[in-house]
């Protein structure tokens, strides 16, 4: 879900901060979800944002993510963020890796016992030298590859068991395709 915060309170804004939607659409309930994105450039509001205060004002873009087990919202609902200074909510992290092992042969493995946590809405990379083991995690990740120990979730599924699921959600371009 979009939002928009005008500058007084962009201090008080940070990644994973708490917040709840509630949706006009359904008023039992609001659905949980955390800040995972704040521009770092300020911008005009757009005229879709309601209150006229806001509308002539500079404000800065913030993506709540939501947890939405049960498909509920839909593209284009007029939505109600609300934030909970002080709160940082329980993100889900994008990639969990643990104790992952994986061989080619009896050589030196590609991965031996690789455990890591990617939260979400943060910025990671992969950086080693040739044959440290990159490309094979991603392919991992994506399931394009079968670990011989360990345990991954993306997105909190199973590469090995729904790997189909991962790969319309993730891109991947090797270097040599």
């Amino acid at each position: 879900v979009r939002a928009y915060i005008p500058e007084t309170d962009l201090a008080r804004v940070h990644p994973g901060m708490a917040a709840s939607i509630a949706v006009d659409a359904f008023t039992h309930h609001r659905l949980a979800g955390w800040v995972g994105f704040i521009s770092s450039t300020a911008e005009f509001t757009p005229k879709s944002v309601q209150t006229p205060e806001l509308r002539t004002s500079l404000v800065y873009e913030i993506r709540v993510f939501v947890k939405d087990p049960h498909d509920e919202l839909r593209l284009g609902m007029p939505a109600t963020v609300y934030l909970a200074p002080g709160v940082n909510a329980a993100a889900p992290a994008v990639l969990e890796c643990h104790e992952v092992h994986k061989s080619f042969g009896p050589r030196a493995p590609a991965l031996a016992g690789v455990s890591l946590s990617v939260p979400a809405g943060s910025l990671s990379a992969l950086i080693g030298p040739d044959g440290a083991g990159k490309t094979t995690l991603i392919r991992l990740v994506c399931g394009l590859l079968r670990p011989e120990r360990g345990s991954l979730r993306v997105l909190g599924l199973d590469p090995v068991r729904q790997a189909q699921r991962i790969q319309e959600q993730v891109s991947y371009m090797p270097q040599k395709f």
